[in-house]
């Protein structure tokens, strides 16, 4: 079991190919990494959050366990295991099927531009472009994120983009070898 905050979490199950299963939906980050993740995005309270890559619907599912009170919406290119999540979550989630990879999608833009506080985590099939494309939409608070840090996307990939944003919570994750990094706008 996990504790959070003195409270036992839900006991996190390991999979093979990395990840754990989240209330039964397959989730491919560390578990042990989902501690603090729930702690940044506790303390970050976003109103909106974006997530590129739901793929299974396990960080959709622990995002809106984590901030029930955010409309969340969701991208992939591919939508065959929306059905297996989508009773677990509140009304506030949207799921759509979009190649976010390809062109600029006005829907996603005016979602990063648009006032309220949001996360947007980068985890589909190509982060650099990704965080490179859709974090300069973003306003001062917003925060990002992204996942497969150090395999799939490096610094040097998306310094020139982020040298407005700060790192949140770096040291954590690096010490840990724990692949999401996370950046506030300022």
């Amino acid at each position: 079991m996990c504790m959070e905050g003195g409270k036992e979490m839900k006991e996190y199950i390991p999979i093979e190919m990395g990840g754990f299963n989240y209330k039964g939906i397959r989730l491919r980050h560390e578990w042990q990494a989902m501690v603090t993740i729930s702690e940044i995005l506790k303390e970050f309270d976003p109103e909106l959050i974006i997530e590129f890559g739901s793929q299974y619907g396990g960080l959709t599912l622990f995002m809106n366990d984590t901030c029930p009170n955010a409309e969340i919406r969701a991208y992939d290119i591919d939508n065959r295991y929306f059905h297996d999540v989508k009773k677990q979550l509140n009304d506030n989630v949207i799921f759509k099927v979009c190649n976010i990879l390809i062109g600029l999608p006005k829907d996603i833009v005016n979602l990063c531009r648009d006032k309220r506080r949001k996360f947007l985590y980068c985890d589909n099939g190509n982060k650099i472009h990704e965080v490179n494309t859709y974090a300069p939409f973003l306003n001062p608070g917003d925060m990002i994120g992204c996942h497969d840090w150090g395999i799939e996307i490096k610094e040097e990939d998306v310094e020139k983009v982020l040298r407005n944003f700060k790192p949140v919570k770096h040291d954590i994750f690096h010490e840990n070898g724990w692949r999401s990094r996370f950046w506030k706008k300022i």
